[in-house]
């Protein structure tokens, strides 16, 4: 999987040149500080598909080998860093990071020079700031204590490695001490899942550009524990999901705790997110109820039609 070259020659293919060779481009999906994205397909997975439905003409077969192969294709910012390096470090920290179901995952990647582009898996069902315009009066407080919940595991693993929240115990004793420092609801994606007490939202973390490792000279907490908190309190700059951070609830006493200790080291950050863990787990088993039916159907229409599928060819975007 992917490739860094070391091209010399003054002559060099863009990314975009590049990435047309091996996948085909679909459609715009967005364009942040530092890079631009793409809904994309590879070739041979679009190729595979096709042949599959020719020989046995299921149309189900074909939507759904498609829509499995979907990605997210990214390129750097025209008007970005020149030497790209917000691109590499965001294909490093991917690689670092590996396949979580927590985190977007790398599929592919290419660097050779200024030619850079990688792809991550498609995450249909779109980010936590679209799902809660679109039914904020059908979320329950147990729900919102669940994304809570799943938020704090993410940064946990992200910032200490920590892949059992109920142990904390870190993956390995060599994990850095990172900062993801982009925390904002639109990079929090969504994935539906069905699990035996009914259908739940996953949250989805994306978009690791700005994401680095500290060094002890560096004052890594200044960066790491405001990350925690805003996280905590799910973005309240942005108005979304207010009932986490109305001042009688439990969530909204911990992230102020935390505010006040958050530059007094990592001892402590993990101490009060453990001791945030356990009364999001007990106050989302208290509320948690089945999810309303018509957020159910909201997130299953957010993967693309079956149209989409069928015009991908002859739709590259130039």
């Amino acid at each position: 999987m992917g490739s860094f070259g070391t091209n010399t020659t003054p002559y060099r293919k863009t990314a975009r040149n590049h990435f047309r060779e091996s996948h085909i481009e679909i459609r715009y999906l967005a364009s942040g500080s530092n890079g631009e994205t793409y809904l994309a397909i590879a070739t041979k997975d679009f190729d595979q598909a096709h042949e599959a439905y020719k020989e046995h003409g299921c149309m189900d077969t074909l939507v759904r080998q498609l829509r499995q192969s979907l990605v997210v294709a990214k390129f750097l910012h025209p008007r970005g860093p020149a030497d790209g390096n917000d691109l590499q470090n965001e294909i490093n920290v991917l690689k670092m990071l590996g396949t979580r179901p927590n985190i977007t995952n790398l599929v592919d990647y290419h660097v050779d020079g200024d030619s850079q582009w990688f792809t991550m898996e498609y995450v249909p069902e779109g980010s936590l700031r679209h799902f809660v315009k679109a039914c904020y009066s059908k979320i329950d407080l147990g729900m919102q204590w669940g994304i809570a919940l799943q938020i704090v595991e993410t940064f946990l693993y992200l910032h200490f490695g920590i892949t059992d929240s109920k142990t904390m115990t870190p993956l390995n004793k060599s994990w850095g001490l990172w900062r993801y420092a982009d925390v904002h609801c639109g990079n929090m994606l969504l994935r539906y899942s069905d699990s035996d007490t009914g259908p739940e939202v996953r949250i989805v973390l994306a978009d690791f550009g700005r994401m680095r490792e500290c060094t002890i000279e560096e004052d890594e907490f200044k960066y790491i524990h405001p990350d925690c908190e805003e996280c905590l309190r799910v973005t309240r700059r942005y108005g979304l999901l207010p009932k986490l951070t109305e001042a009688e609830t439990p969530l909204w006493e911990w992230a102020e705790k935390l505010n006040k200790y958050q530059f007094e080291g990592d001892f402590q950050l993990l101490e009060f997110l453990n001791e945030f863990l356990e009364v999001a787990r007990k106050e989302q088993g208290r509320h948690k109820k089945h999810m309303p039916y018509m957020i159910s159907e909201y997130l299953r229409c957010q993967p693309p039609t079956n149209n989409d599928m069928l015009r991908l060819v002859g739709q590259h975007r130039y």
